[in-house]
């Protein structure tokens, strides 16, 4: 169970950095998803783009991972406030930046 869940959080954060969803250009109503969420629900659920369960997934998933950047951001913000650096400065904002980025880090090598 831990190690589902750490690997969960492992994909939440590899896509941290990369938009779950793309509009393309030329054609508004058409959404690629991204290729580890797209994966994620094919393989949890055994359902392709054409069923109404895979788009839910998806959304899901889009809520999740935006829900967790932002928790893990305050965790971040949370951990340097609290070694003693002010935040807006120099030093607050690359501490957070270093310690979402070794965390990240940690989290990916666990699995």
């Amino acid at each position: 169970m831990k190690k589902n869940y750490l690997a969960a959080i492992a994909t939440i954060n590899a896509l941290c950095f990369e938009p779950a969803f793309a509009m393309a250009a030329d054609t508004p109503q058409e959404v690629t998803v991204h290729p580890s969420i797209d994966r994620a629900c094919r393989e949890a659920l055994n359902v392709g783009p054409n069923d109404s369960v895979y788009a839910a997934c998806v959304a899901s998933l889009r809520e999740t991972l935006t829900a967790t950047k932002k928790v893990h951001n305050e965790h971040c913000q949370t951990a340097c406030s609290e070694a003693g650096l002010k935040p807006g400065s120099e030093a607050f904002d690359r501490c957070v930046a270093n310690l979402s980025g070794a965390l990240a880090q940690a989290q990916l090598n666990v699995n």
